[in-house]
């Protein structure tokens, strides 16, 4: 501090001093807020409470909104990351065009043959439902391992045993056929 201004405040320290708290009308306003405060207490209580649980049902809304959007991100990411053969090797996606294609000729021969009173026709539909589900399965592997020589291999072979399985429906309708034309004409 500077010289002068403590000489100053030395001087008029009398002069300076002279106001003093009232402390009767500081505690006459504290007492009347407080009992203003309780006054308002049970209205002001109760909206309080709803106020809490409006703020406690808008976080469990958020909540619930970000589990769900997770979810779906999560789900959505999972669907992207599929893989198949022709992801892993132009070789294998066109193998795997070629046995689609055949088995797709070959179901659309058997497709008429389906309600086949034959027990060997409908056996050989069971065993084709089995290969869907060893494929279905496969294919899942395939997503979880990764290109796997063995899944790999195990999804040709499905291809295979089902082009088989047409082909023998189609040769066991043939020979029902066959023998029905048989007994026409022995008639």
């Amino acid at each position: 501090m500077s010289p002068k201004l403590e000489e100053y405040l030395k001087r008029e320290r009398d002069n300076l001093d002279v106001e003093s708290p009232d402390d009767n009308s500081v505690w006459d306003r504290i007492e009347r807020r407080l009992s203003e405060k309780s006054m308002e207490s049970p209205a002001n209580a109760v909206r309080i409470r709803w106020i809490h649980i409006r703020n406690i049902a808008a976080a469990a809304v958020i909540i619930f909104c970000l589990g769900y959007i997770t979810k779906d991100l999560i789900n959505s990411f999972s669907a992207r990351r599929t893989i198949s053969l022709s992801a892993i090797d132009n070789r294998l996606g066109q193998r795997e065009e070629q046995y689609r294609k055949i088995v797709s000729l070959k179901a659309g021969e058997v497709s008429m043959f389906r309600s086949s009173d034959n027990e060997i026709i409908r056996e050989l539909f069971s065993e084709l439902a089995r290969l869907d589900t060893i494929y279905a399965q496969s294919m899942a592997d395939l997503r979880v391992l990764g290109p796997n020589e063995k899944v790999i291999n195990t999804i040709f072979d499905t291809y295979e045993m089902k082009i088989r399985l047409l082909e023998l429906i189609i040769i066991e309708t043939n020979k029902t056929k066959i023998h029905e034309n048989n007994e026409e004409i022995k008639l």
